[in-house]
């Protein structure tokens, strides 16, 4: 039987859950109601059936109550942008309903990072950068691992997330309780698990640690990684942050003006971020390194001539290579005739 908060989930604003077909990135978007507004789509997790640990029952009936929150964040949206429409910003209903979003909405974001984050066979890899800022923060991986399997243990219902601070780059695990309380603002969620009764009661009853045991095993750290850096909207990498430049500059000798042009490809963003992700004073890649240095002198001449052909168009180009090389030339014989 579903508990209080299971039917609030549900039903919430008198909806039945239901899940939208399809599935493309988190956040995806269809146009709905006049092309006015654009409503969530829930993903299809259904790769997830057959995982080890977790029943199909327990999986389906999750992706129902995820199905739920898409629907409800949907119609708190809609409602809250009619109510905006009609003037009527000042009732008490709609200081509710804009309360009652950040539930709605992180209860959808919540399970996507979730279910994202399952499925794979392997552990963490003990050799990578991940790995060695855990050891950094923890002291070692057991440690961390204690940590956020305690937090999970915690009374209570909830999530249990690993968080990178991008400031500092310091990772910690939170307990957010129910959906939208104590995030902490601007972290980054690594890696995220349910301990909503409805995640595991259906398999493991009150063993919460059974649970806990068989999500460990279960976690994609591979996917953990991926969703670090990915767009929301767009399913692909981030541009690369102020902050995260400025991390680099402090740990190399480059400009920022050089490597903004460079850090243009996610293979050099996310070798940047590797290399952050490592913590203050980390070394960086001397092969990095060498492929930054390489492209930088390669694209610089052509880089400023695309720039030179879109403010000033290809005649001032033209002009400006002419006089340059008369200037050059008769620089050239003024030396050559002193010699």
């Amino acid at each position: 039987m579903a508990n209080r908060r299971e039917f609030l989930a549900i039903l919430g604003l008198g909806g039945t859950a239901w899940l939208v077909p399809g599935s493309r990135s988190r956040g995806t978007r269809t146009t709905v109601k006049e092309e006015e507004t654009m409503a969530y789509i829930a993903k299809d997790f259904s790769k997830l059936i057959g995982m080890a640990g977790f029943s199909e029952t327990l999986l389906k009936n999750h992706f129902t109550l995820y199905g739920g929150y898409v629907t409800n964040t949907n119609k708190v949206l809609d409602t809250l942008a009619q109510m905006l429409k009609d003037g009527k910003t000042g009732a008490t209903e709609y200081a509710e309903l804009k309360r009652r979003l950040g539930w709605e909405w992180n209860g959808m974001r919540l399970h996507e990072l979730y279910f994202g984050n399952l499925g794979g066979k392997a552990g963490i890899d003990p050799a990578g950068k991940l790995a060695a800022k855990l050891v950094a923060e923890f002291g070692s991986l057991e440690a961390w691992e204690k940590d956020f399997r305690a937090t999970g243990a915690m009374r209570g219902i909830g999530w249990v997330v690993l968080y990178l601070d991008p400031e500092s780059g310091r990772l910690f695990n939170s307990w957010i309780n129910e959906h939208d309380a104590a995030h902490p603002a601007g972290g980054t969620p690594l890696l995220v698990m349910d301990v909503f009764e409805h995640a595991y009661m259906t398999d493991y009853g009150i063993k919460k640690a059974d649970y806990i045991e068989a999500f460990f095993k279960a976690i994609d750290w591979a996917a953990v990684k991926a969703a670090t850096y990915l767009d929301p909207l767009t399913n692909t990498t981030k541009p690369i942050t102020d902050v995260e430049i400025n991390r680099f500059m402090k740990e190399t000798n480059w400009t920022k003006a050089a490597i903004e042009a460079q850090l243009t490809t996610d293979v050099l963003v996310n070798n940047i971020r590797g290399q952050m992700l490592g913590g203050k004073g980390a070394v960086i890649d001397p092969n990095l390194m060498k492929k930054i240095e390489k492209t930088w002198w390669g694209t610089f001449f052509s880089d400023f001539a695309e720039r030179m052909k879109k403010s000033l168009g290809w005649p001032l180009i033209g002009i400006g290579t002419v006089v340059g090389g008369v200037a050059l030339y008769g620089l050239y014989r003024r030396t050559a005739g002193k010699r």
